[in-house]
């Protein structure tokens, strides 16, 4: 399914979208062609997360018209700052080009101001070179399903039973009443006009009536249309509702009740003084949790029949009586459908007939010493029925005052539920568990840090580990998705058996596997032990794992953070901790990297200074220095254009903002406005001053803007508005870049070749170029790396070096330059071994075009030829 990201329940419904993505990954238009008419909303986004186009499904899903939507940044979209935060390692792990998609869950505000849940499935473009292009977006908006699927999570938290005289339908009512935030809930079946309240909870106001009439009630539309949902003037509509009336209620939801049979078994309301929410979510909240209640009426309703004659055995609910031993007299037919016992082979047998097996005789006393001290018990238990299979039994047990049986003792029944718990299982396993590893997923995780529920324990935390697996992608792209999953799940399991203490497990991200370790059993320094923990895992990792038959080397690094020793823990411990590990990627891998304080700071920062550049770059703040570059003779040949910032009054370091440029790819838009800031100049001052030589200029290309389709455009328009003849620009690109890409830089440099343009290798004696290689570049200049120009009068090695490039410069008829040349003694050198033409602060530093402007017209007056 290609490399993961985060993922959804609501994934399947999006996989013939997905697949189409899969097939058109290279080709954004076919894609868009594809949806364009979809129901799934989609977002093509620029490199920086700003929406290029969009379809008209995600311009209904977000309430926005197309044009007001383009242009707009991702963040613009989510809904809270905790949304925007979370959208962070997202776009970190877009960016990063490691996956193929990431999909997430988030809040997002429509530009009518409504909060809605969309399901994110984000896409990497590549250009042809494989680097990120852009990214292209699957929404679905999904905000019903996850406010059910919270309201349910929330009502599986909530207290089921206990002993302070609630029946389990007054617990169940309550959970209901909380969980929507409503002010009562009640349950009632229908009498002919009437509706007969069976249990109720309320907040502030008791529902002190049994019995009303239906007549001018929204129940009354309950039973016409199976629901009604109402968020506003809930008691202004109905008036004759004496209920809503006396609290003012402003809302109202109900669902009908319906038997096995299909039958109206009777209803379930909620009221409140604020609306409870999106209709769509309350109805279906209400629609899920009226199977439960459904179970307990005709367990009451059971109850009740047993209790006035002992003998009410249709229903579909089990019943047996028993007596003062716990022996069975009697049951119904229920039971034998049940249990597949017929009556003739349980009489006379106890209750171990059903509730044997290893806690058995637990369940038995505890029902025994209940009845004994409240005369009523109910609860869940397992059963064997005749088969021998386990099932799960809803059971109620009552003490009977008066039988008319004198045998009679007790009358039970129960109802099958093990449907019911295989499904909330089912449910929990498609919430909480990774489908490839088995292990529990990122949302596992979070809820565990986050004591929500889900895995709570009473082990204090001690650290938590995040393992990124070095080279994943390799393998994920070179041998294939099957053997990609392969792998995970075979590191899944070297990893459980490394850690079997840990308190949980987790695969939290494509490659990405988190380990929680607690505090129980760690002596002496826990760091220290955190550290010892890390290591070892690390180099467990470092062993080569089979896959499919071929041995594969996947190490690992380890992003560690300590929990402060208190145990304390959040969603923060894992953002710390893949704060770490991104920082132990970007040192090389394989290694442990500690979280500290810094780190958030630096990543803060790093945000800041990304969101002003993005700023100044919309503005065009941007500006930019000249460096000269003299021949033999002292003169100014050529200038080198370097980009310059200043943010909040100060300035920023290229070695600082370029970086981040690069990474998030605003190096496309500041790139391109240099150039033509740059040219422009130089084609004005040359305007203003004809009889003087016109320098070269020669400016640096990133890898990114090479890759831009629109790059060869850009410089042709550039040339063609400013006047600037093509061959006075010289662009400079990376050995690196040439040796790496190949081919289609080569064309895209003899096009640009034949416009005029002239190159550079920059940085030249850093990487790989051979003889025969520089022969098939349509390259002008080397540009000799200043480390070799820093050591060459002190290293014979590093002249050497310099000698010989010089010589292969001469030999391929190519220009050669001196960069970082910084004294006189260099500069002789440099011009005793061949090299005429030198770049340094011996002879200019980096200056404004106003001080180069005078530089220029101090140079004698060498005309143009």
């Amino acid at each position: 399914m290609g490399a993961r990201g985060a993922s959804g329940t609501s994934r399947d419904q999006q996989l013939p979208a997905i697949a189409a993505a899969e097939d058109a990954r290279g080709d954004p238009a076919g894609l868009r062609r594809y949806l364009q008419h979809s129901s799934i909303g989609w977002i093509e986004w620029t490199a920086d997360f700003h929406v290029r186009r969009c379809n008209q499904a995600a311009c209904r899903m977000l309430a926005y018209p197309a044009v007001a939507l383009v242009d707009m940044h991702a963040e613009q979209l989510l809904l809270r700052q905790r949304d925007r935060k979370g959208f962070i390692p997202v776009a970190e792990q877009l960016r990063s080009g490691q996956v193929d998609h990431v999909q997430h869950l988030a809040r997002s505000r429509r530009g009518d101001g409504v909060p809605v849940w969309c399901d994110w499935l984000h896409l990497v473009t590549r250009d042809h070179g494989g680097d990120v292009a852009g990214y292209f977006s699957l929404i679905r908006e999904v905000t019903e399903e996850t406010l059910v699927r919270r309201y349910m999570d929330r009502m599986a938290s909530c207290p089921s039973g206990g002993n302070d005289g609630w029946s389990q339908l007054d617990h169940l009512l309550e959970s209901i009443r909380t969980v929507l935030g409503g002010e009562a809930a009640l349950v009632a079946t229908i009498d002919g006009r009437d509706a007969v309240v069976l249990a109720s909870a309320a907040r502030h106001h008791r529902v002190d009536f049994d019995r009303y009439p239906l007549a001018g009630t929204p129940c009354a539309e309950v039973v016409r249309s199976e629901s009604c949902i109402i968020n506003h003037h809930a008691w202004e509509r109905f008036p004759e509702d004496d209920m809503l009336v006396a609290v003012q209620a402003e809302s109202y939801a109900g669902v009908l009740l319906h038997d096995d049979a299909g039958e109206v078994l009777g209803l379930l309301a909620v009221t409140g003084r604020w609306p409870l929410g999106p209709a769509g979510a309350v109805r279906r909240t209400l629609e899920h949790v009226a199977g439960r209640v459904r179970l307990e009426v005709q367990r009451l309703r059971a109850e009740e029949e047993t209790r006035l004659a002992a003998l009410a055995f249709e229903t579909h609910a089990a019943i047996m009586i028993l007596d003062g031993e716990y022996r069975f007299i009697r049951v119904n037919d229920a039971f034998r459908r049940l249990t597949g016992y017929p009556a003739e082979q349980v009489q006379g047998h106890g209750l171990r007939l059903l509730l044997g097996g290893y806690n058995g005789g637990e369940v038995r006393r505890q029902i025994q010493a209940t009845l004994a001290r409240d005369g009523h018990w109910n609860g869940d238990v397992r059963a064997r029925n005749q088969n021998g299979e386990q099932r799960l039994f809803r059971l109620s047990v009552t003490a009977l005052d008066r039988a008319r049986d004198r045998e009679a003792r007790y009358v039970g029944s129960f109802l099958d539920v093990t449907w019911h718990r295989e499904a909330e299982e089912r449910i929990r396993q498609l919430t909480f568990e990774d489908r490839v590893t088995g292990l529990p997923n990122r949302a596992a995780m979070l809820a565990r840090l986050e004591h929500d529920g889900y895995e709570r324990g009473g082990d204090a935390i001690r650290g938590l580990l995040v393992m990124d697996l070095d080279g994943f992608r390799r393998v994920n792209e070179g041998m294939g998705y099957e053997v990609a999953d392969s792998l995970l799940q075979a590191q899944a399991a070297r990893l459980r058996a490394l850690a079997p203490e840990a308190l949980m497990l987790a695969r939290v991200g494509a490659d990405e596997f988190a380990v929680l370790l607690g505090a129980e059993g760690a002596a002496g320094d826990g760091v220290a032990d955190l550290h010892d923990e890390a290591e070892r895992l690390r180099g467990a990792f470092a062993d080569p794992v089979e896959v499919g038959g071929v041995m594969v080397q996947s190490g690992v690094s380890v992003g560690a953070v300590d929990a402060g020793g208190h145990g304390a823990a959040d969603s923060r411990l894992l953002t710390r901790a893949e704060i770490a590990v991104a920082q132990a990627r970007h040192h090389g891998g394989n290694r442990v990297a500690w979280f500290a304080p810094r780190m958030e700071e630096e990543t803060s920062e790093r945000l800041q200074l990304e969101q002003g550049l993005r700023q100044a770059v919309g503005n065009g703040d941007l500006h930019f220095h000249l460096q000269p570059l003299v021949d033999g003779e002292g003169r100014i040949g050529s200038l080198e254009v370097l980009a310059r910032w200043e943010h909040n009054g100060a300035s920023v370091s290229p070695a600082r903002f370029i970086p981040i440029a690069e990474q998030s790819g605003l190096i496309r838009p500041m790139g391109a406005q240099i150039l033509r800031d740059a040219c422009q100049w130089l084609a004005q001052w040359h305007r203003g001053h004809p009889d003087r030589h016109l320098p070269s200029l020669a400016i640096n290309v990133s890898v990114r803007q090479f890759h831009d389709p629109e790059f060869e455009a850009i410089v042709a328009r550039v040339l063609e508005q400013t006047g600037l003849p093509p061959s006075t620009l010289l662009l400079e690109v990376t050995e690196s870049l040439l040796a790496d890409e190949g081919d289609a830089v080569v064309g895209r440099m003899r096009r640009l070749r034949e416009l005029g343009v002239r190159f550079a290798i920059d940085d030249f004696g850093t990487g790989y170029s051979c003889l025969a290689y520089l022969r098939r570049l349509p390259i002008d200049e080397l540009k000799i790396d200043g480390s070799f120009v820093d050591a060459m009068l002190l290293s014979p090695e590093d002249e050497e070096i310099v000698r010989t490039i010089i010589a292969m410069a001469q030999a391929l008829r190519l220009n050669v330059v001196a960069e970082r040349v910084e004294t006189r003694e260099q500069a002789e050198r440099l011009r005793a071994l061949g090299c005429k033409t030198l770049q340094g602060f011996y002879f200019h530093r980096p200056l404004d075009p106003a001080a180069v402007a005078e530089c220029l017209r101090a140079e004698p007056v060498v005309p143009n030829h």
